[in-house]
Order: structure tokens, then C-alpha cells, then sequence
């Protein structure tokens, strides 16, 4: 699954990154290599998200910062939010870690 940098099918329009690290590119610095790293995490994220139910809810999608580091991002509508919660919640009593504990 690859992101398409549609935000529209999951009702968030508009909503930009207005962060200059997030545009600005610096000449020298390997973004390319960030972004491929970046883009198999966000792909496995979305074929995790699509196997629970969530792939119209939650979208990954890849990116990089100003060093050239790889950047998952994460979109999500509030009820996808809550369900991921519930599934995280699920995990993390599943191998012994109630909410709250480290």
C-alpha cells in the first residue's frame, strides 16, 4: 500500500504541515534513502491497519526530516484514533503491560 498523500478520505482537508523542515530541502543531504526506509515502515503500518479493519481510518505515509532522517506520519480520523487505542490497549494487556505501566 503507498500513500498517495490524500488526507480527503479521511475527512482532514486542509490540514497541511506547515513545518519548513517538512519543504525545505538542503543540498548534500540524502533524503531519498530517508524517504525508502520511511515509505516500507509506512507500507507495513498500512497493511497492519488494513488487516485490522482501520485502513479507512488510520493512513501512514512517509516522509523525511531536515537531516535527511526517514518520518512516518500517521493521519487519523477521531474514530480511528479510539479503535487504534483499543487495539493498542488489547497488545499491550496481551503481553502483560496494562495501560499506565512502563
Amino acid at each position: 500500500m503507498r500513500d498517495d498523500g490524500d488526507s480527503r478520505e479521511l475527512g482532514l482537508d486542509g490540514v497541511g504541515d506547515a513545518d519548513p523542515d517538512a519543504w525545505l530541502w538542503v543540498r548534500g543531504v540524502d533524503y531519498v534513502g530517508g524517504w525508502r526506509a520511511a515509505r516500507d515502515a509506512a507500507d507495513k503500518l498500512n497493511s497492519a491497519f488494513a488487516a485490522v479493519g482501520l485502513s479507512g481510518e488510520v493512513r501512514a505515509s512517509a516522509g523525511t526530516g531536515a537531516g535527511g532522517l526517514g518520518v512516518v506520519r500517521l493521519k487519523v480520523s477521531p474514530p480511528g484514533a479510539r479503535r487504534l487505542a483499543e487495539l493498542l490497549d488489547l497488545a499491550a494487556r496481551r503481553v502483560g503491560r496494562p495501560r499506565g505501566t512502563e
